[in-house]
């Protein structure tokens, strides 16, 4: 054993995994042939190889001690999670993560975390909650506290449990201002204030939105809601301004709902040529919908 952990320690890598084989090979079923095992499979986790997961299931049945399964099971859960395998990772981690002490604490939060991950890629959603709650619940000042934020913010909106999400997203908002989430969590947020029936915050959290990242992805759909709630408060010239940005940005999404919108702007804002221009856009653009009786009328 001494040679080998000599052999790793030159960086002899290949050198090292041999000797450790060979000391699990030549003296089977002695603590030495553990400790020997568990070095070797700690180094095919680091470097990543392919073989991990076989070489823990073979580990397993060799007697190792309690401590060695919990250390390897986590090994063969992250090389399953690293690979996309969520389904049998999520099994893994829930054993080892329910234990009482069974890993230090950091590992501990990274695989509870993990396994909140895979409930959400799994479309487990209820458990994915149930897990980040306890994340979030034992380990607070984890550096994953605000990704937590945001996929239990996630998970509960596809509950519809938009109350419980909005909280989640406004302490995300609120108390980590330099997040790489904060932008996920901001348009989610302001949905969710949609959501609720209240557009005015709705149309102030996107604001706020475009005001920090101008080149998010969800820009067309700010836009578009900014515009629909000025156009609801009857301030029709914001809304145009919006409205017309939402279609050009996002036409696909946006042109039949802005462009009749837009119609029944000019027409309260009592703007003829706007309007006339706006219905010949329309109709030259592939419009669907007849153009408002309103404005028909009154034009």
């Amino acid at each position: 054993v001494t040679v080998a952990d000599s052999q790793r320690e030159l960086g002899r890598k290949d050198d090292a995994l041999a000797t450790y084989a060979q000391i699990t090979r030549e003296f089977p079923a002695t603590p030495q042939a553990r400790e020997a095992g568990y070095a070797r499979l700690v180094m095919l986790y680091d470097a990543g190889d392919a073989s991990l997961v076989n070489e823990v299931n073979a580990f397993l049945t060799a007697n190792p001690t309690a401590p060695q399964v919990d250390r390897v099971s986590l090994m063969k859960a992250e090389a399953l999670f690293k690979a996309g395998d969520f389904e049998h990772a999520a099994p893994i981690y829930q054993i080892v993560t329910g234990k009482a002490k069974a890993l230090p604490e950091n590992f501990r939060g990274e695989a509870v975390f993990k396994l909140g991950w895979c409930w959400v890629q799994l479309g487990h959603q209820d458990k994915a909650v149930e897990t980040f709650s306890v994340f979030l619940h034992d380990f607070p000042g984890h550096a994953k506290t605000s990704a937590a934020l945001a996929q239990r913010g996630s998970a509960q909106m596809q509950l519809r449990q938009y109350s419980a999400a909005q909280k989640d997203f406004a302490s995300l908002v609120s108390g980590h201002p330099k997040a790489k989430e904060r932008e996920f969590a901001l348009e989610n947020l302001a949905l969710i204030h949609g959501q609720l029936g209240d557009q005015t915050r709705m149309a102030e959290t996107f604001g706020t939105l475009l005001k920090e990242f101008p080149e998010t992805a969800a820009k067309a759909k700010a836009h578009y809601w900014i515009g629909k709630t000025n156009f609801e408060k009857k301030d029709y010239r914001a809304a145009a301004t919006h409205l017309d940005e939402a279609r050009k940005l996002d036409r696909a999404q946006f042109f039949e709902r802005s462009s009749l919108a837009l119609m029944l702007c000019f027409y309260n804002i009592e703007d003829v040529d706007a309007a006339e221009r706006e219905i010949e856009f329309y109709k030259k653009n592939g419009g669907k919908a007849a153009t408002p009786s309103d404005v028909i009328r009154w034009l």
